[in-house]
């Protein structure tokens, strides 16, 4: 009698423990990219002018992952391939047999979007100077200034907040491509960081804010997922 009125509890008890492992590991590793923001920095700092020139086209590449026109393709090209055969067969009826997973996608990344620009506008820390090297000492931007206004502001990362909320959604989706879709998104958070407009500690809450927002997206929708991972 007591394991049947305490079972309805354990589902809860399980996602407020995943809830503080992911809390306390946010946490140690913002802590850390602290740690690391000043070297890195510096050693971006020492970098000549030619190696910088010989890298823009790939870092512009790989800031591409964050960017809207990567994931427009992605979700059309989702879409189409799930609504094939719809004349036929009915939109319902396709929804229920292959799930939602451009609609998906795209709520993912729009809502990283927002959840990103929404954390600079709170936070308030100015992005690291392109020119010169960084002191050490973090800006911030006064409420009074600006105060709806994200330019400038580096915590978190909009596009790696992107990058990573689609690509740990995919990742939900696609499992055995996991370390590709990995792969590609901290391509986008390592070109942020290598063209110094962000420091490591802010595309490190991007990738937290990221995967968040991807389990948030993933488990409150179970009826937009895939048949096969409604259950999981």
């Amino acid at each position: 009698m007591t394991v049947a009125s305490e079972q309805p509890l354990r589902p809860w008890r399980r996602h407020l423990l995943w809830v503080g492992i992911f809390v306390a590991v946010t946490l140690l590793g913002f802590w850390g990219a602290c740690l690391l923001d000043g070297p890195v920095h510096k050693a971006l700092h020492n970098w000549n002018h030619q190696q910088k020139v010989f890298t823009l086209r790939r870092e512009a590449l790989c800031r591409a992952v964050g960017g809207p026109s990567v994931w427009i393709v992605v979700v059309v090209m989702m879409i189409l391939i799930d609504t094939r055969g719809v004349g036929k067969r009915g939109l319902k009826a396709l929804i229920k047999e292959r799930g939602c997973r451009g609609p998906m996608v795209i709520l993912a990344t729009v809502l990283g979007l927002c959840l990103s620009i929404a954390g600079k506008l709170l936070i308030r820390r100015m992005r690291p100077p392109r020119e010169g090297l960084w002191e050490g000492a973090y800006m911030w931007r006064p409420w009074g200034d600006k105060t709806f206004d994200a330019g400038g502001l580096g915590l978190p990362s909009e596009e790696a907040a992107v990058a990573f909320a689609g690509m740990f959604l995919l990742c939900r989706m696609y499992p055995r491509a996991t370390p590709v879709f990995l792969a590609l998104a901290a391509a986008c958070a390592f070109a942020r960081v290598f063209s110094r407009v962000h420091f490591v500690s802010d595309v490190w809450a991007a990738a937290a804010l990221g995967w968040a927002t991807a389990w948030l997206v993933w488990n409150l929708l179970p009826s937009w997922r895939p048949p096969a991972d409604r259950l999981a």
